[in-house]
């Protein structure tokens, strides 16, 4: 097999690249129609506890972590959304759901965590 056979569609190829199973498939009635711009999100600051970290400091967060871990709601929600609304992913509710997965995937590093509403999603305050 070579990049040829790859680029022309011969080849199914299925790979794990760091654990990420994925499947690379050449049909062109799955290509996007339109393209957009990546997505540009503020960079979120880490949380800072203002002296050096603790057995306790692991402990606790490990609870408030299991607690409050709601990346797979957020994406369920960006999905199920997306499917509804006319507009799909470009609809503003989607946009603010992809944010707010943006924030909670990064949550382990930064300690920043997302908190939903009975309205909505919005970043907990405190």
């Amino acid at each position: 097999m070579n990049i040829l056979d790859v680029a022309s569609g011969h080849v199914d190829i299925e790979a794990d690249l760091d654990g990420d199973q994925y499947d690379i498939i050449f049909d062109p009635t799955l290509m996007p129609k339109e393209v957009a711009d990546p997505a540009d999100y503020p960079r979120v600051i880490p949380e800072n506890i203002g002296r050096p970290v603790e057995l306790r400091d692991m402990a606790h967060f490990f609870v408030e972590y299991m607690e409050n871990d709601k990346l797979g709601l957020i994406s369920n929600m960006h999905l199920q959304m997306a499917d509804l609304l006319p507009e799909g992913t470009k609809d503003p509710s989607c946009i603010k759901l992809a944010q707010m997965a943006s924030v909670a995937v990064d949550y382990a590093k930064t300690g920043i965590k997302v908190c939903v509403a009975s309205d909505f999603l919005r970043r907990c305050e405190g």
